[in-house]
Formats: structure tokens, sequence, C-alpha cells
């Protein structure tokens, strides 16, 4: 009797451990990164092939993972990073790991979030060294990136992707070319 008592006691009290522990846990400051909500799949696969495009860059060799390169945990490991022309920067990269989670972008915080630093590094002359307008005549060039980014700016995207519209709507609203074999982009481009 005596040893199931103490088994009992000895339960009782892991159980109590364990719940403690379980509450202590929920109070811990730090919590586990909640996964993203891809909203646009094909958004995504655009900005990853922006991303590696070294085409974007003046000298067509420098992309944005030359500096933060994604196998070498977002950044390039250097003390100060390379540039245009083999320039040495005055700081390092930041790794870009998790870097929508940041408060502010670059080291001084001068961009409030990735959308307004995107551009930066594309006309910073000591990084990327091209300009805006290059880079956007560059992407024109491109017919892939031509048709990619027609359909994720054109109206004719609602009649195609049935993750817009339910499949009783993208019935009604598809246009009778495409039942023939033929895309948006064959006739327009984006301008």
């Amino acid at each position: 009797m005596k040893k199931f008592k103490l088994t009992l006691l000895i339960a009782s009290l892991a159980i109590c451990g364990f719940a403690s522990l379980s509450v202590a846990a929920n109070k811990e400051p730090i919590q586990p990164i909640q996964s993203v909500k891809v909203k646009d799949p094909n958004l995504v696969e655009l900005g990853k092939k922006l991303y590696f495009d070294p085409r974007l860059s003046k000298s067509g060799f420098i992309s944005c993972n030359s500096c933060h390169n994604l196998s070498m945990g977002g950044t390039d490991n250097l003390r100060t990073s390379i540039g245009h022309n083999w320039t040495q920067g005055p700081i390092n990269a930041p790794t870009v790991l998790n870097s929508s989670l940041n408060l502010a972008q670059f080291w001084d915080g001068r961009a409030a979030d990735l959308k307004a630093q995107a551009g930066g590094p594309i006309a910073n002359p000591g990084e990327m060294a091209s300009s805006h307008a290059l880079a956007v005549d560059v992407l024109q060039s491109i017919p892939a990136y031509v048709n990619e980014l027609f359909y994720q700016r054109s109206e004719w995207r609602y009649f195609t992707d049935q993750s817009v519209y339910p499949p009783c709507q993208y019935k009604k609203r598809e246009p009778p070319f495409l039942y023939q074999g033929f895309q948006a982009s064959h006739c327009h481009t984006v301008v």
C-alpha cells in the first residue's frame, strides 16, 4: 500500500511539473515563427527568378544572391561586400533569411520594408550599378519575363486562374479564344 501511495505521489508531482512547464512555455517571450501563407505562388516564383537573375545588374554578373547567398545563410560571409567592377563596399551584406520580419531594412534602417528595400541595390553604383529604367528594359527584352509580368498585371489572369474565381464563375468568364489554344500574350505585351 505504501508503495502504491509513493507511486501515486510521484506521478502527481510529475503531472503538476509538466503542467507548470507548459504554462511557462506559453509565457516564453520568443515564440516560433508562423508559417507564411502564400497568397500567389506565381508571384513567389517570379520573385525567385528576379532574385537569382544577374541581368538586372549593369555588368550582367551580379544578382541579389551574389551578396545574399542563400546557400551561405543569406549573406556572402565577407567583411565587406563586393559590388560592380569589384568595388569593395563599406559594409557587409545582412542576411536575407526571415528579413520580412525585421522592423526595418538595411543596417541603418532607411527602408521600412522589403518592398522599399528591393530597388536600392539595383540603382546603387557600388552594388549592381544599374538603373531602374535599364532593369525594366532588360526584363522587357526577355520574352519569358514579358509573358510572366503580363500575366501578373493583367485582367486576363482572372479569366484563366481558377484560384481567383471559383470554377462556376471561371467557366462563365472564360473568353472563347482560350478554347482555341491562344493566350493573351500572343497578341498583347506589357508596355
